[in-house]
């Protein structure tokens, strides 16, 4: 599979724009719990990047969060063909904010018609497109939407 940031030269997350689009209250499939999810897009220069889909069960740290990239073109002209899904998931180990890459089937949730395909860990972890994915995460992660979930380390 490829997955492709177009032109990102930088991993700084602080170059990247996040635009909060939606948000909602749900019931988590697992324990019946209040979720949250949070969506939008995230922006370096005058293009989208990715979009960005995240929930978490309200007020239970130690069930994590799953955060959602989808990355490729975007745009007018683009389709789902040129853009993959990525999939990590949010812990708190040793109460320390932690992203582990995991297979997009794992994130239990259907991306398929923004995008044509998932990765798997391996294609993320230890190749040139970590780094870029990381630095999305990350500012996803420092965006104002998400202080709920930063807060679980203080």
């Amino acid at each position: 599979m490829s997955i492709t940031t177009p032109h990102i030269h930088l991993q700084n997350w602080q170059t990247f724009e996040v635009e909060p689009t939606g948000e909602k209250n749900d019931v988590c499939d697992c324990c019946d719990s209040k979720t949250q999810h949070h969506w939008g897009f995230v922006h370096f220069e005058d293009s989208t990047i990715a979009s960005y889909f995240v929930r978490w069960a309200i007020g239970l740290p130690d069930h994590g969060a799953w955060f959602n990239l989808v990355v490729g073109q975007w745009g007018n002209d683009a389709d789902p063909t040129k853009r993959s899904h990525v999939a990590l998931e949010f812990k708190l180990i040793n109460r320390g904010p932690n992203f582990i890459v995991r297979n997009s089937s794992e994130a239990n949730q259907d991306f398929s018609e923004i995008a044509s395909s998932g990765s798997l860990r391996d294609d993320i972890i230890g190749t040139d497109l970590a780094p870029h994915i990381f630095a999305i995460i990350d500012a996803v992660y420092m965006s104002e939407n998400m202080k709920d979930i930063r807060d679980w380390s203080q």
